[in-house]
């Protein structure tokens, strides 16, 4: 007989941002991308949180980001998908979404630092799929506290499940990237290969590309 899982997935809704967010900078805590963009080591946290409430509201018209929840309604994972060409909007939404907030709250250390970032991956992201436009499978967390029961597994495989009907109609190479190295064979159980690694500012990154699904061990 098969057991129930104990927790749902679905898109995330704007009400969901501050728990999502929470348990992203939880997950991340300690990854050297998001240490390198948010430098403050004693706002860091404060700072961590802020940057995935403004990437989830970023994001959550496109309805393309999903969570885990518990039986209790409480937020426990996310997968985040971003389309080609990312989220359409103004140099004025842009400015007033992303660098003026982080400007006051954080200083212009931090915004040159995550636009420094984002634009090292976005080369490395177009030059692996030969071009402008692929699908960007990111943000994969689950709540530390929740790891290794099963909740990020299930949230991939939806993901890239929903993905595969997208990729009928917007087809376009699909990649991610890992900093962490245990991560590698995991996504390789998903049908991703990995293309090359990459050292930026001391720490490596894993750059992947799917090319099949197969059913995956327990994230």
């Amino acid at each position: 007989m098969r057991t129930r899982q104990p927790w749902k997935l679905r898109v995330l809704r704007p009400s969901d941002v501050d728990a999502t967010a929470r348990v992203l900078a939880a997950a991340f805590a300690d990854n050297p991308t998001y240490r390198y963009m948010h430098p403050r080591a004693h706002a860091h946290a404060c700072d961590l949180e802020r940057f995935f409430q403004r990437n989830l509201r970023w994001r959550v018209q496109l309805r393309l980001t999903w969570i885990a929840s518990d039986a209790d309604g409480q937020v426990i994972g996310t997968a985040t998908l971003e389309p080609p060409g990312g989220v359409p909007h103004s140099t004025t939404r842009l400015f007033r979404h992303w660098v003026l907030p982080t400007l006051r709250e954080q200083g212009a250390r931090t915004v040159a630092r995550i636009v420094q970032t984002d634009a090292a991956f976005g080369q490395r992201y177009r030059a692996l799929g030969g071009g402008a436009r692929y699908w960007h499978v990111h943000a994969v967390a689950v709540d530390p506290a929740q790891q290794g029961a099963g909740a990020g597994t299930a949230l991939l495989a939806h993901v890239l499940g929903q993905l595969d009907q997208l990729l009928h109609t917007d087809p376009a190479p699909v990649l991610l990237s890992t900093q962490r190295e245990r991560n590698v064979p995991l996504y390789q159980r998903f049908g991703f290969t990995l293309r090359e690694s990459v050292v930026f500012h001391g720490y490596r990154s894993w750059f992947m590309e799917r090319e099949r699904f197969e059913n995956a061990v327990e994230l």
